[in-house]
């Protein structure tokens, strides 16, 4: 079944994200280590439970980040850690432009509601490419891997589980979409990455399956061409992909 639906993971895929600059940042203002922190906040249940939006509001988490935390946080204060914690992935923005020539294309972050708010001062770039098609998973009052919230994006976005691919770093959330019939797959590098798309049947250029591809010596064949070529990543770095039946991963 011809693939019509590309969703894009946001941290460690569209963009770098570097935990330790958030944690130091937090760290300088309540005078807790990085590490208690991290204990009390983001592998709490209170995050987990942030990302299936509860507390449905950002005044609501931001009131129970701050009680974690132990000092009070205000909403300018957290966008701004917020935004200098991740680095837009260029490469991957431009692959998922030359997308969206062909197929629908959509972003799924596990993050509470306070980033849907304030999405366009934490992250400028997924606002400029995706729009309204930019997704936490609170909206959805569930979070990956559960099944329900593959569901629920496919639904919203007018495609069927079997004709979406779920590109994540995260192998407990390429599982997840596997399991909910999408067809999965685990993200390593961009090139990897865009190989796999094409193999897939997807175009990722505007006159051409694969802008990239045809530039990597393996079976996939394009016809766009370019004048350098890159030699094919090694093995170990091939995106490790999944679809709606395996369970390798």
């Amino acid at each position: 079944m011809a693939i019509s639906f590309v969703i894009f993971d946001m941290d460690g895929v569209l963009y770098d994200k570097r935990d330790g600059v958030r944690l130091r940042a937090l760290s300088e203002l309540s005078g807790r280590s990085p590490e208690e922190i991290d204990q009390a906040i983001f592998r709490s249940d209170f995050e987990a439970g942030a990302e299936a939006g509860h507390p449905a509001t950002g005044v609501e988490y931001l009131d129970g980040f701050s009680r974690r935390l132990g000092v009070e946080l205000d909403r300018e204060t957290w966008i701004r850690i917020r935004r200098a914690m991740v680095a837009p992935k260029p490469r991957l923005f431009s692959l998922a432009r030359r997308l969206m020539k062909h197929v629908d294309v959509a972003m799924l972050t596990n993050n509470p509601i306070l980033l849907k708010e304030t999405i366009t001062e934490c992250a400028p770039e997924v606002v400029a490419l995706f729009g309204a098609s930019a997704h936490v998973s609170a909206e959805f009052s569930a979070r990956k891997p559960d099944a329900a919230v593959y569901h629920k994006i496919c639904a919203l976005h007018g495609h069927t589980p079997e004709n979406t691919v779920m590109v994540d770093d995260s192998r407990r959330n390429v599982r997840g979409a596997i399991r909910a019939g999408l067809n999965g797959v685990l993200f390593t590098n961009p090139i990897a990455l865009e190989t796999e798309l094409v193999r897939k049947g997807l175009r990722t250029g505007g006159r051409g399956p694969g802008a990239l591809a045809r530039h990597v010596r393996s079976p996939v064949r394009s016809t766009m061409g370019q004048r350098r070529t890159h030699p094919a990543p090694p093995s170990s770095q091939t995106a490790r992909v999944a679809g709606p039946l395996a369970n390798k991963l």
